[in-house]
């Protein structure tokens, strides 16, 4: 039986809705917003007072008269609290910086190497400094730090217990990035902060599964909006379905598994590291990039059929590569097609929202709700 929420619960779960449904708007009355959420005006002023008193939203004037008393309209202050993301794997550090209405304020790519040594903590933490400091952002104005990372996480939060991308084979202890900033930090697996990017996003289904094409494969599986962590916290690991009995050998150190025909590594490597520089000498008609993306494809086609079969949900495509497959989409789906032996099951395949730098967005957008939620 469901339990009745008490006052104080349905105080705070009104407010929250108000100022969920003010940053949808942008700016709007009391009495408009009173008629969207199905709210009282009472409810609706109390609330606005409150968040008006906290800084959150502000008046921005009044509405024109329409014969009687003007309006006035307000709306919600969408940089008041922002939340930045890295999102670390071996030769880049990818930040965003996202507000309260989930918007990437600023993103910044920096080709840097990240080892799991002495130095590992100071290489985030540069780069993380001027970032913040080129977009003028004040520390006290986070409400989180989201860190991404190409590994195996603690579910204390406490190590990195194993990461092939970076070279780590022993755990490696967490720590605040910015001790004396007093700010929350959480560290989350790169392909479950992806997901977490497209869940927040609000148009993803309510079951779904994610694959995430980075330079090693991951991913998760949704269940009403939830991700489901698994016993162990590995559920997702989508890079170690084996899909060629014998084949070529994965960096777990078995035979067949998906990440080494999955990886974007082997499509940025032929073409020096760069993803771009592959797919624009594919799309010139280079030959050896051709070949291997007509590989490439035939595996991801064969992945995703595996993973409809045993879910039957959609397949959400994230990750570097998934950034380049729009012109590619009909042609995997045709593969995908080939193979299945279910009718009505086109349309199963979609592209993540955030296709480049979901794993910081995702990991950044976490704090923004948890903020809004504590509201």
């Amino acid at each position: 039986m469901k339990e009745r929420l008490n006052s104080a619960e349905i105080k705070h779960h009104n407010k929250q809705f108000i100022y969920r449904t003010l940053l949808a708007l942008g700016s709007s009355t009391k009495t408009e917003i009173a008629a969207r959420t199905r709210l009282s005006i009472p409810t609706a002023t109390q609330a606005i007072e409150e968040l008006t008193a906290a800084g959150l939203i502000e008046e921005t004037g009044y509405q024109a008269s329409s014969g009687g008393r003007r309006a006035v309209s307000f709306r919600a202050l969408r940089n008041a609290r922002l939340s930045v993301g890295v999102d670390v794997s071996r030769n880049h550090l990818n930040l965003a910086l996202v507000n309260l209405a989930g918007e990437v304020v600023a993103s910044r790519r920096i080709r840097t190497a990240i080892t799991p040594g002495p130095s590992f903590y100071e290489d985030i933490r540069g780069p993380l400094l001027d970032f913040l400091s080129e977009e003028s952002v004040r520390l006290s104005s986070l409400a989180g730090l989201g860190v991404s990372l190409p590994g195996i996480i603690s579910r204390d939060q406490t190590k990195l217990l194993y990461s092939h991308v970076l070279g780590l084979d022993r755990p490696l202890g967490l720590k605040p990035i910015l001790p004396e900033a007093g700010i929350p930090v959480r560290f989350f697996n790169d392909a479950t902060s992806a997901c977490m990017a497209e869940l927040y996003t609000g148009t993803a289904p309510s079951d779904f599964c994610f694959v995430f094409l980075g330079n090693s494969v991951g991913g998760a599986f949704v269940n009403d909006k939830k991700i489901l962590p698994g016993y162990h916290e590995r559920s997702g690991e989508i890079g170690h379905i084996l899909i060629v009995p014998g084949g070529r050998k994965c960096y777990c150190g078995k035979c067949g598994h998906y990440d080494p025909y999955g990886s974007a590594l082997l499509l940025s490597e032929p073409a020096g590291g760069q993803l771009s520089v592959f797919f624009r000498g594919l799309e010139e008609g280079n030959a050896e990039y051709a070949a291997i993306f007509d590989e490439y494809l035939q595996h991801l086609a064969l992945l995703i059929y595996d993973l409809g079969v045993m879910t039957d949900t959609p397949v959400i495509l994230g990750g570097y590569v998934a950034g380049y497959l729009t012109p590619y989409l009909d042609r995997l789906s045709g593969l995908v097609r080939d193979l299945n032996i279910f009718e009505g099951s086109d349309n199963m395949i979609l592209l993540s929202h955030y296709q480049f730098e979901a794993s910081a967005v995702g990991s950044a957008r976490y704090f923004i709700e948890d903020f809004i939620s504590s509201l």
